[in-house]
């Protein structure tokens, strides 16, 4: 697996990074284009050798992360934190 990483925003500009609850509205079944779109480049990218598979991590405004698995360019599963 190759690992990519985008720059990611200072810490010091949290307005840069999605709020959590933007992030929440990426679901299964979504493409790609529209994950781009609503939210950006992911800070952190994950290849697994195969063209058709790929993880994406998301750094939020309040400092949690959420995952995203894609599979031929289509959202598989988002791991969202567990918060109160």
């Amino acid at each position: 697996a190759r690992v990519t990483r985008s720059k990611a925003p200072a810490k010091s500009d949290p307005k840069l990074l999605p709020p959590l609850r933007v992030l929440a509205q990426i679901e299964p079944g979504m493409e790609r284009a529209k994950v781009l779109s609503l939210v950006g480049k992911p800070q952190g990218r994950v290849d697994t050798g195969s063209i058709d598979e790929e993880s994406w991590t998301y750094a939020s405004k309040e400092g949690d992360f959420v995952k995203v698995r894609l599979e031929k360019v289509v959202v598989k599963s988002v791991l969202m934190p567990d918060r109160p």
